[in-house]
């Protein structure tokens, strides 16, 4: 299990991204939360199994036709083991 802490630039906000992120967080039992930032970027931690979580961004571009990622910085973070849901906030 790990956690990531994803900042995400491009056509993210106000095109369904943070939706998106918590549909495949659902799908695939992800905890964590996603977040607009008033620099236009969204911003992200998620937690769950390895490999889902290395290809979670992949995964929601794929599912929205609307988001274009143009960049993005993440870093490992500390499980957080009392997290139970994935937010939106």
């Amino acid at each position: 299990m790990i956690r990531r802490y994803y900042k995400v630039y491009g056509e993210v906000q106000a095109v369904g991204f943070r939706h998106f992120s918590k549909v495949v967080a659902d799908k695939h039992n992800l905890t964590g939360y996603v977040q607009n930032e008033y620099d236009g970027s969204v911003t992200i931690e998620v937690q769950g199994e390895e490999e889902v979580v290395r290809n979670f961004l992949d995964e929601i571009e794929k599912v929205s036709y609307h988001v274009e990622i143009s960049r993005y910085t993440w870093e490992n973070l500390a499980i957080c083991p009392q997290e139970t849901e994935f937010s939106i906030l």
